[in-house]
């Protein structure tokens, strides 16, 4: 895929790249909170707010790995304060947009169950995301790299 990828334009490149790193993370992610909605459901059907520990839980996690991809593979750029806090700036909002979404999704007018408001909320805050932290992760127009022709 980089391969392929890197034939594009710099702004087309990021935003392919993104979307497979965003595909492999919501993945990440959803397989994270689906197994931990399983677990408390099965074992701890009484615990206050399982669901939200759940998509937590799998937010946490899939935002290390997300920075880790985003830096080498996305935006080809080094570790550093500016990523660093524009990531932070980016998943702060991002996970405020999912939890307030999977909230909504569930609400009875609109009805859905945990598991598609779960997946819903992800995907829509991913694209939110992606503008948001490529403030952050662009280069600049003397650091780019010329496109090979």
């Amino acid at each position: 895929m980089k391969l392929l990828s890197s034939k594009l334009p710099t702004n087309a490149r990021h935003a392919v790249r993104f979307t497979v790193v965003g595909t492999l993370g919501t993945i990440v992610q959803y397989g994270i909170y689906y197994f931990f909605l399983w677990l408390f459901e099965t074992y701890f059907p009484s615990l206050p707010a399982y669901v939200t520990i759940a998509f937590n839980l799998g937010f946490i996690l899939e935002m290390i790995a997300n920075y880790i991809m985003q830096v080498v593979y996305v935006f080809e750029t080094k570790v550093g304060m500016k990523t660093i806090s524009g990531f932070a700036v980016g998943r702060l909002l991002n996970w405020g947009i999912q939890n307030g979404l999977l909230w909504l999704l569930m609400l009875p007018a609109i009805g859905l169950n945990a598991d598609m408001a779960g997946i819903g909320s992800i995907l829509i805050a991913g694209v939110v995301n992606f503008f948001v932290v490529r403030l952050f992760f662009k280069k600049k127009q003397t650091e780019e790299e010329p496109i090979a022709e």
